[in-house]
C-alpha cells in the first residue's frame, strides 16, 4: 500500500515566499543604482529627489522610482518638459545595471 502525501501547498508557499524576497532585493539594488546615476549627474535639489527613490513590490512585480507625489519635478527631469532639459536618471540607473540586478535576482531567489 502507497501512501500518497501532497506538498503542493507548501512548494507554492516557498515559491511565493522566494519570488517576494528576490523582487525585494531587485528593489532595492535597482533603487542605489537609480540614486548613484542621480548623484553622478548631480542632480541633487537639497536632497529632495535623492531621499524620494524607493521601491515598492507587489506580486508581479517591483517598481522603483520617486516617492514624491505632491510635485511633477521627478518625472518632468526624467523626460523634459518646454521648460526642462530631461536628464534621463530612472532609466540609466535601471537599464545600465540589468546584468547586476538579474545576478541580484539570481542570488536571493532561493526555495
Amino acid at each position: 500500500m502507497v501512501k500518497y502525501t501532497s506538498n503542493r501547498k507548501q512548494v507554492i508557499q516557498a515559491m511565493d515566499n522566494a519570488n517576494k524576497m528576490m523582487l525585494k532585493a531587485v528593489g532595492m539594488a535597482g533603487a542605489t543604482h537609480v540614486k548613484q546615476v542621480i548623484q553622478a549627474k548631480n542632480l541633487i535639489d537639497e536632497g529632495n529627489l535623492l531621499g524620494s527613490i524607493d521601491h515598492q513590490v507587489d506580486e508581479t512585480g517591483v517598481y522603483v522610482g520617486s516617492k514624491l507625489t505632491s510635485e511633477e519635478y521627478p518625472i518632468y527631469l526624467e523626460k523634459s518638459t518646454s521648460n526642462i532639459q530631461g536628464k534621463e536618471y530612472l532609466r540609466p540607473g535601471i537599464m545600465n545595471n540589468l546584468g547586476n540586478l538579474r545576478q541580484v535576482a539570481e542570488r536571493n531567489y532561493k526555495l
